[in-house]
C-alpha cells in the first residue's frame, strides 16, 4: 500500500467496513480519510478508492 503509507485501518461492522485514517501526533489530531465496505479486487473497493482520491491530491 505505498500510495496509502501513513494511514491506519480500522474494521468495523462485522469487519466488511473500513475507516482509513491518519494521525498528526504533532498536533493529536485523528483525520477520518475514508470510511467504505473492503472488495478486494473491486473499483469500489474503499483502498482502490482512497488511491485514487490520494492521486488526484484530494487525500493528505
Amino acid at each position: 500500500m505505498g500510495e496509502l503509507a501513513g494511514f491506519r485501518s480500522l474494521r468495523v461492522i462485522g469487519q466488511r467496513y473500513r475507516i482509513l485514517y491518519r494521525v498528526d501526533r504533532r498536533e493529536v489530531i485523528v483525520l477520518i480519510a475514508a470510511v467504505g465496505i473492503r472488495k478486494a479486487g473491486e473499483k469500489a473497493d474503499i483502498y482502490e478508492l482512497a488511491k485514487k482520491l490520494g492521486k488526484q491530491g484530494l487525500l493528505r
